[in-house]
């Protein structure tokens, strides 16, 4: 335990986060409080004897720059709303942190950086020290040359794309902390509008930009750097090109700096293969796909009948980045069984969801002609037939 007056240095302590060591190059940890005097008529010139009052919670903010050695379990944070981060640095430890700013620039011959930042709404426990420096090891840091930059579709052209001579990734979300009445601390955390963004800087001459934006689908890969096949991690936008900014100096090349942002960060569910598609009442339907997890109705025959009888089918998966969704047991949904309901016709399945509305193909119904549904009575009595 360091003395009093014994100053510690940056190689002292560590950053650690959900028990992962991270390795930052700098890091800043700031708590504050909102208090108000609370003032009597008659009593301005004594403020100094006046009680304070609390008007929010102590709030702090870890902000902290590292570099970019693999998988980044902060990159799973982007589209989990509930998902607390416990966070220590040096001894000074939060319990419920939550990821409110992620970003990194990729430029030529240097290590990709991530700038982030955790809110938190709580008091700090425990102290700087140097007795709690866990063992250090050698990493390999991600560079510009280890990205893969691969389209989708949308307004931005290969060409654009080749000619690349940086970009960045920005991620973004609000919160709001909630308190019970007579409770002084927060009971929960609401997240507000989340956003992400990508910048491209390339040598593309075009200023044309339409009135609603355009629509662009990039995914970044960051390859190890022995195998183009081994996926570390990889960010993806779909959203809008919203923004174009040509600028041009002396000695240096023109560029136009191209900027994509996406509001709604759930990737939608797609529909890969669907089986049988010549049905009977009450038969099940296989619908495959990606990103299943994010339905939460299905339709049949029309948009207003809902199917009740459905269910997800988990599958223990590797990362990928078509399949990166996982269900509340970290287990990847690859397909729903859907029951076909009585007294529907030959139609479409429909998907609903987070940032998802597509139907499939259409389904044909056999018609079996008049039925009489059977019904059961209190006495266990069949009737209908």
């Amino acid at each position: 335990m360091p003395s009093e007056f014994e100053y510690l240095t940056f190689t002292d302590c560590s950053l650690v986060l959900d028990d992962k060591l991270y390795y930052a190059d700098s890091v800043a940890i700031n708590t504050s409080v909102n208090v108000q005097p609370s003032i009597l008529v008659g009593d301005r010139f004594n403020i100094s004897d006046t009680p304070y009052a609390a008007t929010a919670p102590v709030a702090g903010r870890l902000t902290f720059s590292y570099y970019m050695t693999g998988e980044d379990p902060l990159r799973n944070k982007f589209t989990v709303d509930d998902n607390a981060i416990k966070g220590a640095f040096g001894g000074a430890s939060f319990q419920s942190g939550y990821l409110t700013s992620y970003s990194w620039n990729a430029t030529p011959y240097a290590p990709v950086k991530i700038n982030a930042e955790i809110t938190f709404f709580d008091n700090l426990t425990g102290a700087l020290t140097d007795e709690t420096q866990p063992a250090k090891r050698d990493v390999e840091v991600m560079s510009f040359s280890d990205m893969e930059i691969q389209r989708t579709g949308g307004a931005i052209m290969e060409s654009t794309l080749s000619g690349l001579q940086s970009m960045a990734y920005s991620y973004r979300a609000q919160i709001t902390p909630r308190i019970l009445q007579g409770k002084a601390h927060v009971d929960r955390v609401v997240f507000g509008q989340k956003e992400a963004s990508m910048t491209f800087v390339t040598n593309n001459r075009s200023g044309y930009l339409a009135l609603t934006g355009e629509h662009v689908d990039i995914t970044a890969y960051l390859l190890h750097p022995d195998s183009s096949t081994d996926i570390r991690e990889f960010f993806r936008i779909n959203g809008r090109l919203f923004q174009k900014n040509i600028q041009s100096s002396v000695d240096n090349l023109i560029t136009n700096t191209l900027t994509v942002t996406q509001h709604n960060l759930t990737d939608p569910a797609t529909i890969k293969q669907v089986s049988p598609t010549n049905v009977s009442h009450g038969d099940m339907v296989i619908v495959k796909g990606t990103n299943l997890q994010n339905v939460n109705r299905v339709t049949f025959d029309r948009p207003a009948m809902f199917v009740t009888e459905w269910t997800g089918v988990s599958t223990d998966s590797t990362k990928h980045p078509n399949n990166i969704n996982t269900d509340s047991e970290g287990r990847t949904v690859t397909g729903l069984h859907i029951k076909i309901p009585y007294r529907t016709m030959t139609s479409n399945i429909g998907l609903i969801g987070k940032g998802t509305e597509l139907q499939s193909d259409i389904i044909t119904v056999s018609d079996v002609g008049i039925t009489f549904l059977k019904e059961i009575n209190a006495a266990g009595e069949v009737s209908g037939e």
